[in-house]
């Protein structure tokens, strides 16, 4: 339906009586002449979006000075209007709004050949400029959610490769920024909308198959709505009920998140109770579990701890018939800030706790990381993902990403409390930092004023805030300067194999650096400055095995081999046998065979059975006085778990043992294999170090390949 100027005064004054009517025609005049030779690409005239802005603005229940400044957002960037101009005509906040809107969009997000966007110094001061504008005046981000919805809406007119960018750029960042300010509806609309063109294929089938059940999904609502109608208006309550079918972006994370089907995920129906009092809405509640069974998994009160962007329902999942139905029960109040966050409020809190926490974050970022590193950063920790609610014993409601630890939720109470955290409670229970969380746990965080963090933590740490206080805190103290150590080895490294490697940058590091089971590049460059990994050119066949395609049809070259004398010869070419791989200080004999002399150890299976023909059989002794160390391949099952093979190579460089390879998989089965390669001196030092890392109950079996 297209919006008449008409409807928009209407709407306004419906919502604020007081609202100056001549101010906001002579914006929507202004408007008119400012943009009087422009168009949409939908063909339609340009002043059809600040309008649709606007009217935007006055649903959302927004106070006149920001739906003026809906209808003038534009004027500045595409009619060259001047903020003094705005200012005298409109007043000054009308002018700071417009213009601060325009200095945002004229940052724009580099397209990257239609592969959505890319790290850079310019998406980084875009978003910067987004939270920090929106700290001086919120009214900024209403006005740029509205604008962004209204192009989401109209987004079919682009070529394809916007429609993609722009997209990915609305989930991304307006998305969690709806979120963060508690507008549930701006939220999912602008989800759909992305998801229609992120997923065309994904979104075009889903649509058909919920839109094929939609008659049935509408028929049990319809019908769950009839008998919660009727014991309500039995027990004398006042009420109004709303039903939904879960959205469908919603619908497809769920469904791809967990692997289940449409019918298994449980809030798919639902039911919306909307009441006069918080007293009643616990009444409801209890009318409810009275007459239909509840899944008590899935009650939460959002009342007594509301979550952190506001959010205020009480919410609970029954059983009728076989279906699930989701009940949310809230008042009018909470149901106008659940749908539209602090929009709802005519004007905006001095209280603006929503993104206090965000823009403190990205501070830190900021004079922490450089640009790329930032972008990568702020990308994560805005991302709206599933999420957990936990609370402290205190009842205070924590807001994490699904698969948090407590080691995420002592950080997110405060930095303090994880750089001091030695181990949680749960449910009144010892809990391990390591292990996931769950919604509706209550976890206090055990500390102790001596304990430091440890770089193992960047191995299990899910949210970026954990993960950047660790880092902090590692970059301001003495073992800080093992990082920066190693980042210079690590560089001074690649340039002497440029020719080989050519370019490599942070980001393709990290990727690699899961064949060696470490995700954080600040704890590969942590190992190598305390030497527990030696860089070396087996270590760039582990990480770039493109590379060495050709080398690897050659012959491989032999690790290193200790000098033998056989017979009394000494330098005669030998292969140590994989049967036994005898290790310096062994008792060994050579063996002469058609492809040339072995040497085998005097403890070999094959000698101790009889299998080996005496004939061939030559004496042999080690080369005494050598200090040349000898390359040993292991294979060590492990359990798999975060911090495992820190835990490994700390022990191994007790013993001032090299590391010359890693590599490390998972098996499947909660265990996983570790490969490394060793340079040891003697079977002396090898059994030491054998027998203290078989004392560990991690490490299930340890063999020399």
């Amino acid at each position: 339906m297209q919006i008449r100027y008409e409807d928009l005064e209407d709407l306004v004054l419906k919502n604020q009586p007081e609202a100056d009517l001549k101010l906001i025609r002579r914006a929507w005049l202004f408007a008119a002449r400012a943009h009087q030779d422009q168009w949409r690409a939908s063909g339609d005239p340009y002043l059809t979006h600040p309008l649709e802005v606007a009217y935007t603005l006055a649903k959302w229940g927004s106070d006149y000075i920001t739906v003026i400044a809906g209808l003038l957002h534009d004027v500045i960037e595409d009619a060259g209007v001047e903020k003094r101009e705005l200012e005298e005509l409109f007043g000054k906040d009308v002018a700071f709004i417009v213009d601060a809107l325009t200095k945002l969009s004229r940052v724009k997000i580099p397209e990257s050949e239609g592969k959505g966007f890319s790290s850079s110094e310019r998406q980084v001061a875009s978003i910067l400029k987004l939270f920090l504008s929106s700290m001086e005046e919120p009214r900024i981000l209403k006005v740029k959610l509205a604008d962004r919805l209204h192009n989401m809406k109209t987004l079919q007119y682009l070529p394809p490769h916007k429609r993609k960018r722009i997209a990915e750029e609305t989930l991304t960042i307006y998305v969690p920024i709806a979120h963060m300010m508690g507008m549930g509806k701006v939220k999912g609309d602008l989800e759909d909308l992305s998801f229609r063109y992120l997923y065309p294929e994904e979104y075009s089938r889903l649509e058909k198959l919920v839109s094929s059940r939609m008659a049935e999904f509408q028929g049990k609502l319809r019908k769950m709505q009839a008998m919660l109608e009727g014991v309500l208006r039995r027990e004398g309550i006042p009420f109004r009920i709303q039903s939904r079918v879960k959205r469908l972006y919603s619908i497809f994370r769920k469904m791809r998140r967990k692997g289940v089907d449409l019918t298994s995920i449980d809030d798919l129906l639902a039911l919306r109770v909307i009441t006069d009092t918080v007293d009643r809405c616990y009444q409801i509640l209890g009318i409810v579990h009275k007459n239909w069974t509840p899944i008590q998994a899935r009650l939460r009160d959002w009342i007594a701890s509301p979550k952190p962007n506001g959010y205020r329902s009480l919410h609970t999942t029954i059983i009728v018939d076989g279906d699930k139905f989701e009940i949310q029960i809230r008042t009018e109040e909470m149901h106008r800030e659940a749908e539209l966050g602090s929009a709802s409020h005519l004007t905006y809190k001095e209280d603006r706790s929503y993104i206090k926490e965000a823009l403190d974050f990205v501070r830190e970022l900021q004079s922490d990381l450089r640009a790329g590193e930032l972008m990568k950063n702020i990308g994560r920790s805005l991302e709206v993902r599933e999420v957990i609610y936990v609370q402290t014993p205190k009842g205070h409601t924590i807001e994490l990403p699904a698969g948090s630890t407590p080691l995420d939720f002592a950080y997110a109470i405060h930095t303090e409390i994880g750089n001091h955290a030695v181990g949680a409670k749960v449910d009144g229970m010892r809990y391990s930092l390591k292990k996931p969380l769950r919604s509706g746990q209550v976890v206090e965080i055990i500390t102790d004023p001596k304990a430091t963090p440890s770089m193992d933590w960047l191995n299990f740490v899910k949210t970026q805030r954990a993960r950047q206080k660790i880092k902090t805190w590692f970059r301001k103290n003495e073992k800080s300067k093992l990082i920066p150590q190693g980042r210079r080895m690590w560089e001074e490294f690649l340039q002497r194999n440029r020719k080989t490697l050519g370019e490599v940058t942070e980001d393709d590091l990290e990727k690699r650096l899961k064949h060696l089971n470490i995700k954080d590049p600040d704890y590969f460059f942590y190992l190598l400055g305390k030497e527990a990994i030696t860089l070396s050119s087996r270590l760039l066949r582990r990480l770039f095995p493109e590379k060495f395609k050709e080398e690897r049809r050659k012959k491989k070259k032999p690790g290193k081999k200790p000098s033998v004398i056989v017979d009394g010869l000494q330098d005669i070419e030998v292969e140590f046998a994989k049967c036994c791989r005898p290790i310096r200080g062994d008792d060994i004999f050579a063996y002469v065979t058609k492809r040339g002399i072995k040497i085998h150890s005097r403890a070999c299976p094959l000698y101790l059975q009889g299998l080996l023909d005496s004939s061939r059989i030559r004496s042999a002794r080690w080369v005494e006085g050598e200090d040349e160390k000898q390359s040993i391949s292991l294979e060590v099952r492990v359990i798999d778990r975060p911090g495992i093979l820190k835990d490994i190579l700390d022990l191994i460089s007790r013993y001032g043992i090299n590391v010359t390879g890693i590599e490390g998989k998972a098996v499947g089965d909660g265990t996983g294999i570790i490969y490394l390669s060793l340079d040891i001196k003697d079977r002396s030092q090898w059994n030491q170090v054998n027998r203290d890392m078989n004392t560990q109950d991690e490490i299930l079996s340890i063999r020399i390949v």
